[in-house]
């Protein structure tokens, strides 16, 4: 049968594939996929026009097959898509099936009409134009979880549809029960256990069917595939016995042919490609200066062309420009070294030294098998069999073969392959096995390949006087004999393995050893194509079994070597000492005296500041391994610490860099690279944790002026660490901000706020975060102006004994180009460090319940859950573009998009009629904020100060609730009360907790988020739909009503990011900022929130008045009045806020039992 193939594989894209099972982390579509991969490639690799496959997917969501455009009026061939119909396959093929072999969303698709699409597929391609079938090797590769629809009706047709073409079924099924292999699923579903029964039937009955687990398929994809090779002759006439030319009557020939019998297989070859880039307008150009004009590019990539060589050949002369003159390649004459001498050939004389052959093969002369020996094997052996077609050479053929097996004799020939090649000496040994006669040969070296190297004999020494000595130190002994001879028996691998039923066998055989470097290559292109962003995979273990002894051989045979190292007396190699770099190593001497560390042996001393470097230098000599090193060198990390503790400014400064520097040179010279590395980098986390003292950070700064810093690849070549990350090791970055050393001056703490010391006059982090929005001269008017504004209020005795030797004006400008660009905020960061994230996890949750048409309830609470985490990254998200926009169009960005959770909800309510439960929602949130909110922070802030009355100033916070005061009892004076706001909102607190809510670190990337914000406002609208759909039914099965919902649950989820803030702002006992906190929830719905939605609900056309209900309306007068009476004396204590708790949650519970009487 010819060798050509047509396989068409058959892939299941069903939803029920993108599923996880057996503990596996990946799909069940990407695990069947490796196989599937694996397979095409392997074709591919091939590189055979015969070889034809195609891709057939099964429930896909498309159709696209020839059998379901004729009658197939009840859809059997639907959900079902040829990708690829039969044929070679391309890179290009395969990169359209990597875009297209994707699991789908559909659940629908026949497996066997799959089978039967296959079948058409293969006829069609298959079929002659004579209409017989061409000869073929037939495969159909099915790969399915069996979880989809099946239609068992037709399975005798297809089998024997099957079986009258020829083909092969192999189904592979994910997680299928195979016993063989050893793999069982537990809790199989009863569909999928029909459906894997009804396809084992059908295998069953193919005459050629495989039916297996992926697992097995998948795992079997390590042991190398060993690719099947056509024999080719490379020899066919006459083996003459004789010149039967010049005595026909005495010689002899044989017509034969001559074939490659054992082959040595190599792999592949890379060759060298560049990319073709465009340059400019002109015509793409490849950027290699070894590229010619003319290259070709890669058919399969045509945008890399292939590497050609440019050779110049130059010669001297004085007379040309540069001394060089180019000559042509042909102008050259080749030269041949004689000796020591060189001897040029012309070109009209290149013909002597090549030999005038013409094709031959005879035989000149025979040998004795026992006289060869197999030491002269030169290379790849060939088989020779006579023409099968000439039935006198067979039989004379055979005669030789026969004659020279009976005489164990071998014949040497002489053969010429082709004309004025060289020829070939090759040894002839006969084969008689399987009733075939043939001569397999080998070639034979010629007297110039023969190396006669002379070696003194093992067995014996032999003296300067001749004679010859049997028994010396540098001869074995008996004991040593035995002993080896014993490891070697021990060390045996031809019985170690084991057979099927246990019994002793050979180890490695040459059928499971397979060549690494063929293998190994041959894996990662496939790996490569398939996938080209993944890492190459690690060599297979098949591939790596035999790269050293086995284990447990190893084990047994430790007693028979420990035997072998005794008698063999066999002694460590002496120690080396340590050398530095760039120094030659000094052996220890065997004896062990050593003169050296004779005079030098002294006990190491002990590191101490009075004498720190010698001693250290001492340890270090004294040192024998890298462990010893480490430790001398956390011992002078302790002295070089405890300098700087306590140093009295900087005085001590000086002392601990010199320290470092040493320790810097040894380790250097010493190639410890690693250890000083990381000694600079835990000096540092000391410093900037203030480990070593307050204000330390000036002699980090002395570190990275000295150049002392991390030992990177510039210094050292070998050296792990870039010079980037050692430059971003040496940076402070933006903690240096202390600009006094009076306990009363103005500190900065750690994350750039200022400190909360009581007794400090602090510098507002809002003027410096503020003005570094804006170019770096406006930095440092903005700075020095709030400085100079303030000066006077900091109530220094003697300011300028207290100053360092530098003006606020370098100050300021050392701080902000240090802190220019540093601050920086990362989403992600920020999601995985907020409890309040974790309840991300209810969104496939909730879209899991709308798919599974979950209760109506269940899927309310999930729509509920779900927005609390979106509202408080809408929050999130806003903040950041409100910051990165500036104070103008970023505060109306945050009044736009900071109350969206309410407008959307409300918005939602509006366009179903629910003008109630926007009332209600609005009424809630004040109530919340009025109510709630102050509660909170106040319960937190007594919780923060051990339950103890804490004061806060009244200034600000008495204007803040008398807004609040006259913005929620005047709702219908919105033009007065924002002039009024506008003219309160520019005066300032005095008190240093009244300060602006902290700006996230670092310059916010504006592109990620606003594609957050808009991804955030998707998601909200969509899970709100929920809450107004199954509002009615939550009500009914909760018992409460639709304005329990909107007043009191509702509110929590529009205010969830502002009672994280209150949580924030008063743990860091900010309790004037949570006070404005509150104020801005209050005025933002009263003032944006409710406008809009009248306005919105006036385009449709909903009657949406603000005559709220009388009962809301007298919980939110009375929570407000509530709530400015706790402002007015100045005073926060927890019990205040658990009062103000208890009468939310009465007011809750008094919604919730009689909501329905309270609406008036």
């Amino acid at each position: 049968m010819a060798n050509k193939q047509a396989t068409v594989y058959i892939v299941d894209q069903g939803a029920s594939m993108a599923e996880c099972h057996s503990g596996r982390v990946e799909s069940d579509f990407d695990f069947a996929m490796q196989y599937v991969w694996d397979k095409i490639c392997t074709t591919m690799a091939a590189n055979r026009t015969t070889w034809s496959l195609g891709v057939v997917g099964l429930r896909t969501e498309e159709t696209e097959n020839l059998l379901c455009q004729g009658d197939d009026p009840d859809g059997s061939y639907d959900n079902i898509a040829v990708h690829k119909e039969l044929g070679p396959a391309t890179m290009d093929d395969l990169t359209r099936l990597q875009s297209q072999l994707k699991t789908s969303a559909n659940e629908f698709g026949d497996a066997l009409s799959a089978v039967v699409v296959a079948i058409d597929m293969i006829d069609r391609y298959t079929t002659l134009k004579t209409g017989k079938p061409g000869k073929f090797t037939r495969k159909i590769v099915l790969v399915t979880d069996g979880q989809g629809v099946i239609d068992g009706d037709d399975v005798d047709s297809i089998y024997q549809k099957l079986n009258d073409s020829g083909i092969e079924l192999v189904v592979l099924g994910v997680d299928f029960d195979d016993l063989e292999f050893g793999f069982k699923e537990e809790d199989k579903s009863e569909h999928k256990r029909n459906n894997e029964a009804l396809l084992q039937k059908l295998v069953d009955v193919c005459s050629k069917g495989i039916f297996g687990t992926v697992a097995e398929a998948v795992e079997n994809l390590s042991i190398p595939e060993l690719k099947p090779t056509t024999p080719y002759a490379n020899y066919k006439g006459r083996l003459s016995l004789g010149d039967y030319e010049e005595y026909p009557e005495t010689a002899l020939y044989i017509d034969v042919q001559r074939y490659f019998f054992t082959k040595a297989a190599r792999p592949l070859t890379a060759s060298s490609f560049v990319e073709i880039v465009s340059s400019g307008n002109s015509q793409p150009t490849a950027q290699s200066s070894y590229t010619l004009d003319g290259d070709t590019e890669m058919g399969e990539a045509p945008e890399l062309s292939a590497v050609r060589s440019n050779i110049r050949y130059q010669v001297n002369a004085a007379s040309e420009v540069g001394g060089k003159r180019d000559i042509d390649r042909e102008d050259l004459e080749k030269i041949f070294e004689y000796g020591r001498t060189a001897v040029s050939i012309s070109k009209s004389d290149e013909n002597v030294t090549k030999l005038e052959t013409v094709t031959s093969f005879s035989i000149i002369g025979f040998v004795h098998s026992d006289t060869y020996e197999r030491y002269l094997n030169m290379g790849e052996s060939c088989i020779t069999v006579a023409t099968p077609t000439n039935e006198k050479a067979v039989l004379a053929f055979s005669s030789l073969v026969q004659a020279l097996e009976e005489l164990t004799s071998c014949a040497v020939a002489r053969i010429v392959t082709k004309e004025v090649k060289d020829p070939s000496i090759i040894l002839l040994a006969p084969l008689l096995e399987n009733h075939i006669h043939a001569l397999v040969d080998v070639p034979l070296p010629f007297a110039e390949d023969v190396r006669m190297y002379r070696f003194p004999p093992l067995g014996r020494v032999i003296t300067a006087s001749g004679a010859t000595v049997t028994k010396h130190r540098n001869l074995p002994n008996d004991d040593l004999l035995k002993s080896m001879s014993d490891y070697v028996d021990a060390m045996d691998l031809s019985t170690f393995g084991k057979d099927d039923e246990g019994q002793p066998t050979e180890y490695m055989k040459v059928d499971e050893t397979y060549s690494p470097a063929i293998h190994r290559i041959n894996k990662a292109i496939r790996d490569r194509a398939s996938n080209p962003k993944a890492p190459v995979a690690k060599p297979a273990d098949v591939l790596m079994q035999w790269s050293k002894p086995p284990a447990e051989l190893v084990s047994k045979t430790s007693s028979e070597l420990q035997k072998l190292t005794e008698a063999a007396k066999i002694k460590k190699v002496p120690a080396k000492k340590k050398g530095k770099r760039f120094t030659r190593d000094t052996k220890a001497p065997l004896s062990g005296l050593d003169v050296d560390d004779l005079l030098n042996r002294e006990t190491p001393q002990e590191i101490t500041k009075e004498n720190a470097i010698p001693a250290f230098k001492q340890r270090l000599r004294l040192t024998k391994s890298d462990k010893e090193i480490g430790v001398a060198v956390k011992k002078m990390d302790a002295v070089i610490c405890d300098i700087i503790k306590e140093s009295t400014l900087e005085n001590g400064y000086a002392r601990a860099l010199e320290n470092v520097r040493v320790v810097r040179e040894e380790m250097v010279l010493l190639e410890q690279w690693e250890i000083y590395n990381d000694f600079i980098k835990e000096l540092k986390i000391k410093i900037l944790g203030e480990k070593l003292g307050v204000n330390r950070r000036s002699f980090f700064l002395s570190i990275k002026t000295a150049k002392l810093g991390l030992i990177d690849e510039k210094l050292v070549d070998h050296s792990p660490v870039t010079e980037e990350e050692a430059t971003k090791v040496s940076a402070i970055g933006p903690n240096i901000h202390v600009l006094f050393t009076d306990p009363r001056s103005v500190l900065f703490d750690e994350a750039g706020d200022p400190g909360s010391r009581k007794d400090c006059t602090m510098v507002s982090s809002v003027v410096f975060r503020r003005s570094m929005s804006g170019p770096k001269a406006s930095h440092h008017l903005a700075a020095r102006a709030y400085l100079d504004e303030r000066s006077s209020l900091l109530n220094h005795p003697e300011p300028a004994a207290n100053l360092r030797a530098v003006t606020w004006s370098q100050r300021l400008d050392t701080l902000l180009e240090r802190d220019s660009g540093v601050y920086g905020f990362g989403i992600i960061r920020a999601i995985l460090t907020s409890y309040i994230y974790v309840l991300l996890v209810v969104l496939p949750l909730y879209l899991l319940a709308l798919l599974m048409n979950w209760p109506p309830v269940i899927e309310f609470l999930l729509g509920f859950l779900a927005i609390i985490p979106l509202a408080a990254l809408m929050d999130l998200v806003t903040d950041n573009i409100s910051a990165f926009l500036g104070p103008t169009v970023g505060g109306l960005m945050w009044a736009v998009f900071g109350s969206s959770v309410q407008i959307i909800v409300c918005v939602s309510f509006l366009r179903t009629n629910e003008t109630g439960v926007v009332k209600a929602i609005l009424m809630g949130d004040l109530y919340y904020n009025t109510l709630f909110g102050p509660c909170l922070f106040m319960i937190v802030d007594g919780l923060r100060a051990r339950y103890l009355e804490q004061n806060f100033y009244i200034s600000a916070t008495g204007v803040m609730s008398f807004m609040i005061l006259v913005s929620t009892i005047s709702m219908l004076l919105p033009t007065f009360l924002c002039l009024g706001i506008s003219h309160l909102s520019e005066q300032k607190s005095e008190d240093e907790d009244y300060e602006e809510a902290d700006t996230p670190e670092g310059a916010p990337n504006i592109l990620a988020n606003l594609i957050v914000l808009l991804l955030v406002l998707c998601l909200i609208a969509f899970c709100t739909q929920s809450l107004v759909v199954n509002i009615t039914e939550m009500a009914n099965k909760t018992q409460s009503s639709k304005t329990f919902i909107g007043f009191i649950l509702i509110p929590f989820l529009d205010n969830v990011a502002t009672s994280v803030t209150y949580t924030q702002v008063t743990l860091r006992d900010r309790m004037g900022l949570a006070f404005g906190v509150t104020c801005r929830a209050v005025l933002q719905v009263v003032f944006f929130v409710t406008p809009c939605l009248v306005l919105v609900g006036w385009t449709m056309n909903r009657d949406l008045t603000l005559r709220f209900d009388t009962a809301e309306a007298v919980v939110v007068a009375l929570s407000t009045i509530v709530m400015v009476h706790l402002l007015q004396n100045g005073k926060s204590n927890y019990f205040y806020g658990v009062l103000c708790l208890g009468m939310y949650v009465i007011v809750a519970t008094t919604f919730y039992i009689l909501a329905d009487d309270l609406n008036l």
